[in-house]
């Protein structure tokens, strides 16, 4: 009898916790959210692309990823026509980081609005130089891949 009610404490804790859980994961997925794909490509001095898995140091944003997210969403300017839809989506980009670790093209790869897309080109266009990717004790060309969620019901 007291195994079945320790059972059953244990059954309701485990269940109460993974909903605690997935109360908590639901509400990180509303909150602004950069995903970053540091191993997408490179390209060495002749734009042949390398094997990311042949080169010593990845590209890198100072002080990490979770640096590029704050600096993307305390300069983002959700657009005023955006705000109005009261929806959510994400802007897909591609950017090419040059052997200084500077931005020289961003590309849009799946677009939500104009206005959105207006804006992630602009925030691309303010970001501060990279770590650029090293191969060989050289600086090489590198490119990242990842989105920027844009929520209209977000509060800043």
């Amino acid at each position: 009898m007291i195994r079945l009610f320790l059972y059953s404490v244990l059954l309701f804790v485990s269940l109460y916790c993974s909903n605690n859980k997935l109360a908590k994961e639901n509400e990180n997925k509303n909150a602004n959210t950069v995903q970053i794909n540091l191993k997408d490509s490179i390209v060495n001095r002749d734009n042949k692309k390398i094997n990311p898995d042949q080169y010593d140091v990845f590209v890198s944003f100072p002080g990490g990823q979770d640096s590029l997210k704050k600096f993307i969403y305390s300069n983002l300017i959700i657009p005023e026509d955006f705000k109005k839809s009261n929806k959510e989506g994400k802007v897909f980009l591609d950017i090419k980081i040059d052997e200084t670790g500077k931005v020289i093209h961003s590309t849009i790869i799946k677009s939500l609005t104009p206005s959105t897309d207006k804006e992630a080109l602009r925030i691309i266009n303010l970001l501060p130089n990279f770590i650029p990717a090293q191969r060989n004790g050289e600086n090489v060309i590198s490119y990242l891949s990842f989105f920027i969620k844009f929520d209209s019901k977000a509060k800043k």
